[in-house]
C-alpha cells in the first residue's frame, strides 16, 4: 500500500530539488544529479509498493546515464533540447518495465501509445495530493493529536513562506536591517540578496509543479487499480489481422518497382558515371549532383512506410503469392539502397563546396541509420523469427547516443577549419554560430593569412571569454566551459 503523506513528502522533495537545480540555470552537471534523485524516487517508491522486477528494465539506466552525462561534456543545445525528450521516454519506459503491472511489451508498437498515456493520464489526480493535505492535516478527523500541536504545525507551514517574503522585502528596503542579517549563515545571505518577490514566485510554483506531477505519476504508477481486460484491449493487436488484398499490393510494388529501376539505372549511368554521358538541359555535372536530395530522402522515407505496410498488413491467400511479394519488396530494398547511396554521394558534392554544418552531418547519421534498418527488414522478409520494432529501437537508440557522443560540432568546425587552410574557403559566420565546444577549433583560425578572418575570430573569442567570465552558480559546471576557459586564458586577449 502507497503511504499518500510519505509520497507527498518526497514528491515535495523532488521538486524542490528540480527547482535548486534548474530555476533560472543552465543545464549542467545539475542533470546526472537529477537523474539520479529522480530514479532514486521511483525505485524506491517501486519497492515499497509492487516491488521491483528482475527483468531487462534496469538496462534502460545505461542510455539515461549516458545522455544525461552528455549535458556535463557538452554543449550541444540543439542535442540537449532533443536529449530532453528521450530521457522522458527512457524513464517513463524503465518506471512501467520495473513495476511489471501492465501486461504488454515494448516490441509492440502499441508500446508508444502505452507511454503517451502513461505521461499524460496522471494529470487526473492532481487534486488528490490537496486533498491529502486537507483530510488529514486541515480538516477534522479523529485522531489522538494534540489539537494545539496541529495548530501550531498549520501556523508554521503558513508563516514559512510568508516570513520569506517579508523578510526579503525588508533587507531590500532598508541596508542597516540587511547588515544586521549577517549573524545568519552565509548561504542565508545570499538568499536574501539574490532572492526577489519574482523568483520566490517563479520558484515555488516550478517546485508544486514538479512535485504535483510526481506525485501523480507515482499514484497513477503504483496505487490507481487497472483494469487487466481493460488494459489488453489498449495494448493488445489482434493476431494475424490483414487489411490488404495481395493483388492489390503485387500491383503497386510492381508499378513502382518500375519506376525505381529506372531511376537505378539513371543514376548508375549519369551521376555515378561522374557525367560521362551527356546530360540534359544545359545541367554541369556539379549542379545535376547537387539536386534533389532532399527529396531522395522522403523518397526513402516512403519506401520505408510501403515495405512495412506490405509486410504486415497484406494478406497470404496462397504461397505464391507471399513469394511474389516477398520478391518485389526484395527488389524495392536494392533500390532503396541505391537511392541512399545517391543520397550519400550528391551530399558529398554538395560538401566539398560549401562545408559543413550540423543539418548535413545529422543527414549522414539518418542515411546510415537508415542503411542498417533497410538491412534489418530485407533479412526479416524471409526470416520473421524476431522483432523487427525491437531491431529499430535498438539501433535508433545506439545510433542517437553515439551522435551525442562524437561531438558534431568539433567535427564540423574541425573540417571546416581544414577546408580553409587546403581551399582557402570558410563560412566563418556559420562557425561563430556554433557551441562552445568548437571554440578550440575555431581558434586555430588565429593563424589564418586573411586579416579579416582573423579579427572576426578574435572578436569571436573576446565574446566567450566575456561570457564565460560571468559568475555561475555550481549546478551549472560544464566540462567544455572549464576546458575552453582554460584554453582562452593561454591565448592574448584582442581589442
Amino acid at each position: 500500500m502507497l503511504k499518500q503523506g510519505e509520497l507527498i513528502l518526497y514528491s515535495l522533495i523532488l521538486g524542490a530539488l528540480y527547482s535548486f537545480l534548474f530555476y533560472e540555470l543552465q543545464p549542467g552537471i545539475s542533470v546526472i544529479i537529477w537523474v539520479i534523485g529522480l530514479l532514486m524516487f521511483m525505485i524506491y517508491f517501486i519497492k515499497q509498493t509492487v516491488g521491483l522486477k528482475k527483468d531487462m528494465a534496469w538496462l534502460f539506466s545505461i542510455p539515461i546515464f549516458l545522455l544525461s552525462l552528455r549535458y556535463f561534456l557538452s554543449t550541444n543545445t540543439v542535442l540537449d533540447f532533443f536529449n530532453s525528450f528521450v530521457l522522458v521516454f527512457l524513464c517513463v519506459s524503465m518506471s512501467l518495465f520495473l513495476t511489471g503491472k501492465y501486461n504488454y511489451t515494448w516490441t509492440n508498437i502499441r508500446f508508444i501509445e502505452k507511454l503517451f498515456i502513461a505521461c499524460l493520464l496522471p494529470v487526473q489526480f492532481c487534486l488528490k495530493p490537496f486533498e491529502w493535505v486537507y483530510k488529514h492535516v486541515i480538516g477534522k478527523r479523529k485522531v489522538k493529536i494534540n489539537p494545539n500541536i496541529k495548530k501550531v504545525l498549520l501556523g508554521l507551514l503558513i508563516s514559512m513562506p510568508l516570513l520569506l517574503i517579508i523578510l526579503t522585502l525588508l533587507a531590500s528596503a532598508d541596508m542597516v536591517f540587511n547588515k544586521s542579517l549577517s549573524f545568519f549563515p552565509q548561504w542565508m545571505e545570499w538568499i536574501f540578496d539574490s532572492m526577489t518577490i519574482g523568483r520566490i514566485i517563479g520558484i515555488t510554483i516550478l517546485t508544486l509543479v514538479i512535485a504535483n506531477y510526481s506525485y501523480c505519476y507515482a499514484y497513477n504508477l503504483l496505487e490507481r487499480e487497472n483494469n487487466g481486460e481493460n488494459t489488453q484491449q489498449v495494448i493488445q493487436v489482434t493476431k494475424d489481422k490483414k487489411i490488404i488484398d495481395p493483388v492489390i499490393i503485387m500491383t503497386v510494388l510492381t508499378s513502382i518497382n518500375v519506376v525505381y529501376l529506372v531511376f537505378s539505372v539513371i543514376q548508375f549511368a549519369y551521376l555515378f558515371g561522374g557525367g560521362a554521358n551527356t546530360l540534359p538541359g544545359g545541367f554541369t555535372y556539379a549542379e545535376y549532383a547537387r539536386r534533389g536530395f532532399f527529396e531522395l530522402l522522403l523518397v526513402t522515407m516512403i519506401n520505408f512506410s510501403i515495405i512495412l505496410l506490405s509486410m504486415f498488413f497484406t494478406e497470404k491467400e496462397s504461397i505464391r503469392s507471399a513469394r511474389i511479394i516477398k520478391s518485389l519488396l526484395t527488389i524495392m530494398g536494392a533500390v532503396t539502397y541505391v537511392m541512399i547511396y545517391s543520397s550519400f554521394y550528391r551530399m558529398g558534392l554538395y560538401e566539398q563546396n560549401y562545408g559543413y554544418t550540423r543539418l548535413r552531418i545529422f543527414v549522414y547519421f539518418f542515411l546510415l541509420l537508415e542503411t542498417v534498418l533497410l538491412l534489418a527488414t530485407l533479412i526479416y522478409i524471409f526470416a520473421s523469427r524476431f522483432s523487427l520494432l525491437r531491431i529499430y529501437i535498438l539501433t535508433s537508440l545506439i545510433f542517437y547516443i553515439a551522435l551525442n557522443y562524437i561531438n558534431v560540432d568539433v567535427l564540423i568546425a574541425k573540417r571546416n577549419v581544414d577546408r580553409y587552410f587546403t581551399e582557402q574557403k570558410v563560412d566563418i559566420e556559420y562557425l561563430t554560430r556554433l557551441s562552445m565546444d568548437a571554440v578550440p577549433q575555431v581558434s586555430r583560425l588565429l593563424d589564418a593569412s586573411d586579416g579579416e578572418i582573423v579579427q572576426r575570430v578574435s572578436d569571436y573569442l573576446n565574446t566567450v571569454r566575456e561570457s564565460l567570465d560571468k559568475p555561475r552558480q555550481w549546478q551549472e559546471f560544464n566540462g567544455v566551459e572549464y576546458r575552453v576557459k582554460k584554453l582562452l586564458s593561454t591565448i592574448e586577449h584582442t581589442k
